[in-house]
């Protein structure tokens, strides 16, 4: 959350992230389990192309990047487009109940089937919104909710390559569990 110190915080951030990132996504698929496990890699907002401050960058809600791997994702898939400046979304906008939608499809689940009422309102996970995003999601793709739980234990349990800086590659099958 860069509001000052820019490139220092990025440098840092971008070095504590990237191998591990990419160490769960490669661990992923060795073991088979990629495809029954959604990734969702996001941010609370996007961040301004202009300064704020003299070394920062403030909130953007108008436009910002989300990436999704495993799970059904069509690998490769880019949708929407922002202005030249990288300031507001102009081709292909999608609202966050659409990618609520797209990711409990991916996750095997509609949507606009889990509707309760609640306070005399009937109310569901993406409210009375959400499409499906599908240039993200093939239409006959039901992902077991399974694969995102053992994704969501996995995170917890933190895995050896992750404290140790060992290329998962490299992983012994002792390390490996």
């Amino acid at each position: 959350d860069q509001h000052k110190n820019l490139v220092d915080g990025h440098n840092k951030n971008c070095l504590t992230i990237d191998q591990p990132i990419a160490g769960l996504i490669k661990d992923l698929k060795a073991r088979g389990m990629l495809d029954e496990t959604l990734i969702v890699w996001a941010g609370e907002f996007g961040r301004t192309p202009f300064a704020q401050g003299s070394n920062g960058r403030d909130h953007n809600p108008f436009g910002f990047t989300v990436w999704m791997a495993g799970g059904g994702v069509k690998g490769g898939s880019s949708v929407g487009r922002t202005d030249d400046f990288g300031y507001k979304a102009i081709e292909d906008k999608w609202e966050i109940h659409d990618l609520h939608a797209t990711m409990l499809h991916l996750l095997g689940i509609e949507h606009t089937q889990s509707t309760f009422r609640f306070s005399g309102r009937d109310m569901r996970l993406t409210d009375v919104h959400g499409h499906i995003i599908k240039k993200f999601s093939p239409e006959s793709r039901l992902m077991k909710f399974f694969g995102a739980f053992l994704f969501s234990i996995y995170l917890v349990l933190s895995p050896a390559w992750a404290e140790e800086e060992i290329q998962p590659d490299q992983l012994t099958p002792e390390q490996s569990e």
